[in-house]
Formats: C-alpha cells, structure tokens, sequence
C-alpha cells in the first residue's frame, strides 16, 4: 500500500465457469478495508513457562511493538507488582534503557512504527509461596489503538513443588525358564520439578536366587549382593538405569518377583509405583528366544556415528530351530552409512542372519554401527528394530527389546570470529573512510544448522554502518539469516564502521559484538570470538623506521598508484631496518593516529633523526643529524631563499619515475625548530624537486608558496611569524599553521 494512499481499499475477486450457477451472486467476492489510523500497539508479557517452584527464578520477557501506522506517542507502562512479591524480588532493566526495582510505571514518549520495546523481569520466588503468581501488564497511549485487545498482556504460573520420581522394573518377559538368565532393566527418573535429594534404590535378591548381579549408569555395581545404591542427588530430568542379571537355578519352581523401591528426602508429588514389581511364571515348553537391541543411549546427533548391541538368548526349556535374525536399514539412513559384525561374518545394509538351531542358554551376538547424516531430519526420532523368528514356539513372544528409538539431539558447534586485526583503533580520517571488520561463522558439526540467524548491531555512538557476506548486504545493523549451514562451511561478512573524528575522545574503547544463534543447538553456545574490542590509538604522531625498505616508502606510500613506474632510488639520511634504541634514519614513516594532525599518514623526512619526532612535542629534537653537508641541488635551493649559509645534515629520497598520467598532487607539511627565536637567522628549507631526465633543464621546485612570483621555496625564512619573535618581521604568515 502506498505510503500516500487514501479512502478505501477494495479487493474483488471473480470466478466464471460455461456451466450455469445456480446462485450466481457472490456477496463474499469483494473486500473493503477502510484507511486505518493510529498506533497499534502489540503487547507480549510471557516466561515461557506455566509453574513456579519455591525457591526458583522466574524471567519474563515482556515486548512492545508499534504496527502503526502511526507513531505512538506517551505510551504509558504499568507493570504492578504480583500478588505476593516483595519489590526487592522484582527487578527489570529496559531496552530504552531504563531499570528499576519493584514494579514498573513509566511513560515512553513515543514508539516509532515498527519499533519494538523490550523489558526483562526477573522474579525471586519468595519462600512458602503456593499461591498462583499473576502477572499483569497495561499499556496505554495518547495515540488510539485500532485493536486494543491484548490477550497476552497477562501470564499466570502455578505452583509445583517435590521431585516426581518414576520407577519402571521389568525384564520384558511374562515367564521365566530354569536355568537361563533374566536381564531385568530399573529406571529410575526424575521428572522434577525439583532435584530429589538422598535418593535411595534398593532391589532385594528374590527368594531361591542365588546368581544376582548388578550394574548402574552411575557407577555402581554389586555381584550376589542386594542393589542397594544411595543417589545424594538426582537432578530434574535426570535418569539412573540398573541392569540386573538374575541366574534362574535349574530346580527353581513357582512365581519369580524382582521387586524395586525407590525413596527420597524429598517430597514426592506422586508417591505410587505400579511398575515397581515384575512378576514372571514358571515357562511349560518352548524356546523363550530373549532378544536385547541398544545403542545404550536415549538420543542421537545428526552427523556422528551411533552403534547398536543385538543380543539374542535363547532361555530354553528347549532348543531352538530355523532362527533367522532380520535388522533392516533405519529409515531415512542410506544403506551404505549401516555396517554389521555378526558371529558368522560382516557387511553393509540390511542384517540377515539364518542361525539355525540355538541350544537352552546359547548367545548370538551382533554389533550394527550406523553413521548417521549431518542434514537427518532433526525432529524425527532414530528408530532401529530387529526381528528373531524361529520355527519353535516362543513362550514369550513379545519383544520389547527388539526396537531401540532415540530421540534426536542435534549438536552445530558454531564457532565465531569477529575481528579488525588490531587491539586499537584510529578515527576516521575523512568521510570515506571505513573501519573494517571480519567475521566468519563456521559450522563445526557435528549437524547441520538450520536457520543460523546473524546479528551485528551498530556499535555504541556509532551512526554508519555498511555490511557484506552470504549473497546479500545492506546499510545499518547486520541482520541476516543463513538458512543452512554445513559441517565444516564457513560464512564470511565484511563490515566497515565511520568512526566519528572525536570518538578517541569520548570513548575508552570501541566494542564490537556479532550474536550468532540456530535452530539446531549448540553443544558450546559462549562465544569469546563474537566480540572486538579496541582501545584508542595514541593521540600524537608516530614514526617508525623498520616497516618498509626504502624501495617501499617511496612505491607504497609516497607514490600508493599504478600512475607511475618508479626506479632507480637513492637518498641521504636513510638507514634501513632501524627500531628502538637504534632507531638512527632521518627518513621513516609517520601515522597521525587519533592526533589532529592534518596528515593521516607518509613519509617523514628530517634534518635529525626521525625517531625523535615521534609523540607529543616538548622540546627539541636533540638527536644527530644525517652529517650530509653538501648537495648542490638543495644548496641551490637554500640561496634561491635569500639565506647566505652553506647547508647542514641534507636528508632527501631521489627516485626516477614514469609518469602514466598528465598531473599528480602530494600532501606536506613543514615544520622547524628555528621557528620562534631563530627564525631570522636559520632557513631551514623544503623541496620537491623535479628533473627531466629527457631534456636536460635544471630541476623544478614544486614545493613553493601558492601564489606567489617569483616561486619562493618553502622555509623558514619564507614563511614567519612576528607573533613568536617581535624582533623578526612577518612573512607570508598566512602560511604559517601552528605554534608548539
């Protein structure tokens, strides 16, 4: 809809056919919508859960939305305290920002369209409340709501308290055969909503048992001894398993029970357990073929490897005939990705195995190993079942065993790095310049991850923003969504950031956060890689003699064109590879930094060695000269300035070049120590000079006062300043920038 469209909007839809309509009138074809006003105001106040324990936390998130079309003004907030908080328990903090402890009454000025607001609520549940908690929040503005109904400006949680401890015993059979083995499987499962505390497991050994032993998930384990195991703690959601092996004797008779109880110092909300006994009868005949299938795990992750036990026992009281064991291929797994030992021999795919006869108390043991796919549907359960058939009857028929599912916990190790390459950072020299950045986004698997949705907003005070990567960009905050991302793929985006001439000034440092999330979760969700941060830059000029060689100070930074081709460098007063305390070229290079000095950055040609140019100014140079005294051509240049003095320490780089264009332009500035006292006596003095190599006429000097005829060189005795010594007049001070 255009932004300047008025009256109504109508919208009719037609349907015609050869055949006669019977009621040929369409009262429903057409829609009428007329122009809408005000601010719509949507409201969400939600902790994504429904009960509460004593003690707990509960954090509500609560969002504001402006839909429009207009802006909202005075958009008053009121957030009372639930029936049954302390204020001290209720505290919250605003994406405005604003905080505060207690509830929340506070007035927005306005909200623009599509604006969102959000606060976060934390709730301390005080000790011995039970009653439900009901929070409530209102939100009114000047500007009139076209749907002021809010069903979600109220969210209500009830109390749940205790630790509801399931208990499951069974060994999957309805009878028991003398002389075999019965595996019977204990469950023991916190379902919370609190961690049960001293949980106690105990399981006597039956009656006329006496081949009994026991293992734990936990650890634990005990041979012809009672399972006795004390838990200090089982948290919610956590599961302890016991296999128990009982050895039948051969002359046992009667009922067979393996009983369980499971108790704990803390409350139960549900105390019953119908699943506490399993009760088995004496088998008559048959072969009871007892079959076990697990990978001994209750989840799986796209992308690795699970691998599956098949145990097959055949507890009589007869032999078994024509046994075949059948282990298809899960569904969604490729066939390849499925490979299998068994006691005859290996391969891929599906299992089939003809065992033939198995005598009373005989083991076939297979493992099946099947890879999993990175992109296997991540909300789809792995279900794997074997089937075991014999031509003798099976008293047991049922096979609870035989089918092994696991749910699916999908695992992206997203790993983030964010980054500018330096710990600090300079300002922006003019308007086009860009602070860069780099992030990349690897997915190190094991499954794929769906839906990685990248964040990067603009950092604090930052107004200019512009980003690349993933196919797309765009202006402003980083928002992008990387639908799918592969094991082992990498995303790269560039950021550039403007940062303000005076941000050194008014900020300690400069943070820059990238948020990277998924729908698939992340085994290691921290990110230490998601944040740069800098420090300023020094605020004073620096100078370093040992980045680039000679040949490099002239191409890289003086020339930085493919204008010209350069050749042929010699100089005076340059030393290569110097740092530090030996530091000793009259010829480096110099960064401004976040000082305000005009130049951002070039070569730095001195009369003394350059090093001691470095930094805030406080006096005079003080170190040696190049002790170059003699050169004609600079000489020259001195006496074309009115000075009658032969010249000291000459520093100068001389290249020969090819021009590939009809102009060019340089940058400098000039600076001397004479200025002030000497400066009517000394001419320190610059010079650009150039040669044709083709014609033979003497060097030009381009390094001369603007406008000025005749071409006067730039020095100190050309350009002064009576207002730093009274006793020596003014010359072309207009030139003149700066006093230290």
């Amino acid at each position: 809809i255009p932004a300047g469209f008025t009256g109504s909007l109508t919208s009719t839809a037609s349907a015609t056919t050869p055949t006669t309509d019977p009621v040929p009138g369409c009262p429903q074809c057409v829609d009428v919508d007329t122009q809408g006003s005000g601010a719509d105001l949507v409201v969400n106040l939600s902790d994504g859960q429904t009960t509460y324990t004593d003690p707990g936390t509960n954090t509500y998130t609560l969002t504001i939305t402006n839909n429009g079309p207009g802006v909202a003004t005075d958009v008053n907030v009121v957030n009372a305290l639930p029936g049954g908080i302390p204020a001290a328990n209720y505290t919250w903090t605003s994406s405005l920002p604003s905080s505060g402890t207690g509830g929340i009454n506070e007035t927005i000025p306005s909200i623009a369209v599509g604006q969102t607001v959000t606060y976060t609520i934390t709730l301390e549940v005080p000790t011995g409340l039970t009653t439900d908690i009901v929070n409530q929040v209102s939100v009114t503005s000047t500007s009139s709501d076209p749907t002021p109904a809010c069903d979600a400006c109220t969210d209500t949680n009830v109390y749940s308290f205790g630790a509801d401890i399931v208990v499951n015993n069974s060994d999957g059979n309805l009878v028991y055969v003398p002389g075999s083995n019965n595996i019977y499987t204990v469950t023991v499962n916190n379902l919370g909503p609190q961690n049960a505390a001293d949980v106690t497991v105990n399981n006597p050994i039956p009656a006329g048992i006496t081949n009994f032993s026991w293992v734990g998930s936990n650890g634990t384990s005990g041979t012809n001894v009672p399972l006795t195991d004390l838990i200090a703690t089982l948290a919610s959601g956590e599961t302890v398993t016991y296999t128990i092996t009982l050895g039948v004797p051969v002359g046992f008779t009667g009922p067979l029970t393996s009983e369980v109880t499971v108790t704990s110092a803390t409350p139960d909300p549900n105390p019953g357990c119908t699943t506490c006994s399993d009760t088995d009868t004496q088998v008559a005949s048959g072969a009871d073929i007892y079959v076990l299938k697990t990978d001994n795990s209750a989840t799986y992750t796209a992308g690795t490897t699970t691998s599956y036990t098949i145990q097959v026992v055949n507890n009589g009281p007869d032999a078994a005939t024509g046994v075949v064991i059948n282990d298809p291929v899960p569904a969604g797994i490729p066939a390849a990705n499925v490979s299998w030992t068994s006691p005859s021999g290996s391969g891929t795919g599906a299992l089939t195995d003809a065992i033939g006869n198995m005598t009373v108390g005989q083991t076939a043991t297979y493992v099946v190993n099947v890879s999993i796919p990175a992109d296997f549907d991540q909300e789809t359960n792995l279900v794997n079942t074997v089937s075991v058939t014999s031509t003798t009857a099976d008293p047991n028929p049922d096979c609870p065993g035989c089918t092994d599912t696991n749910v699916p916990l999908p695992q992206a190790d997203l790993v983030t790095f964010k980054t500018d390459g330096k710990t600090k950072f300079t300002n922006s020299f003019s308007p086009e310049e860009r602070w860069p950045y780099v992030i990349t986004i690897t997915n190190q698997g094991p499954s794929v991850a769906y839906n990685v949705v990248v964040s990067d907003p603009l950092p604090a005070d930052i107004t200019i923003m512009s980003w690349t990567g993933n196919g797309t960009g765009g202006n402003g905050a980083l928002n992008d969504v990387i639908p799918v991302l592969q094991p082992g793929e990498i995303i790269t985006y560039q950021v550039e950031i403007f940062i303000p001439s005076n941000y050194s000034v008014s900020h300690a440092t400069l943070v820059n956060t990238v948020n990277v999330s998924s729908d698939t979760p992340d085994p290691t969700p921290a990110c230490p890689g998601c944040t740069d941060s800098d420090t300023p830059e020094n605020r004073f000029v620096t100078v370093e003699t040992n980045l680039f060689t000679l040949d490099e100070i002239v191409e890289d930074v003086l020339i930085h064109s493919d204008c010209a081709n350069v050749s042929n460098f010699t100089h005076s007063g340059y030393v290569a590879n110097t740092s530090g305390s030996n530091a000793s070229s009259c010829v480096g290079y110099f960064r401004k930094n976040n000082s305000t000095f005009p130049i951002k950055d070039g070569i730095i040609i001195g009369t003394a060695q350059v090093q001691g140019f470095e930094g805030n100014y406080s006096g005079g140079n003080g170190l040696p000269g190049s002790g170059n005294n003699n050169d004609q051509q600079l000489q020259d240049v001195s006496d074309a300035q009115g000075a009658t003095n032969n010249i000291n320490d000459v520093a100068y780089v001389q290249f020969d070049f090819t021009p590939l264009t009809n102009e060019f332009s340089f940058k400098f500035l000039f600076a001397s120590e004479e200025y002030g006292i000497y400066q009517c006596f000394f001419g320190d003095v610059f010079a650009f000079l150039l040669t044709d190599l083709t014609d033979g006429t003497p060097p030009v000097n381009v390094a001369v006062i603007p406008d000025l005829l005749p071409p006067t060189p730039v020095s100190v005795l050309t350009v002064r300043d009576e207002a730093y010594n009274a006793n020596c007049e003014s010359v072309n001070e207009e030139w003149y920038g700066q006093h230290n």
